[in-house]
């Protein structure tokens, strides 16, 4: 292959390279703003709540 057809094909991969990437950062984008858009009138709280129990099952085994 000569120098031209290097040049040509690194340009080919290089520009498939960016068009991915850019694509990729548009979706990243576009779906950061959508979950912002959503996330802004909604109200969010944590509760924290704690149970205890015991259990107070008896076994009577009286070995005879």
């Amino acid at each position: 292959m000569d120098n031209q057809k290097i040049y040509k094909t690194l340009e080919i991969i290089v520009k498939a390279v960016l068009a991915i990437a850019a694509l990729w950062l548009c979706i990243s984008c576009t779906m950061s703003m959508s979950i912002s858009k959503n996330n802004m009138n909604s109200s969010q709280s944590t509760e924290q709540s704690q149970a205890t129990s015991v259990d107070s099952t008896k076994v009577d085994v009286d070995y005879k």
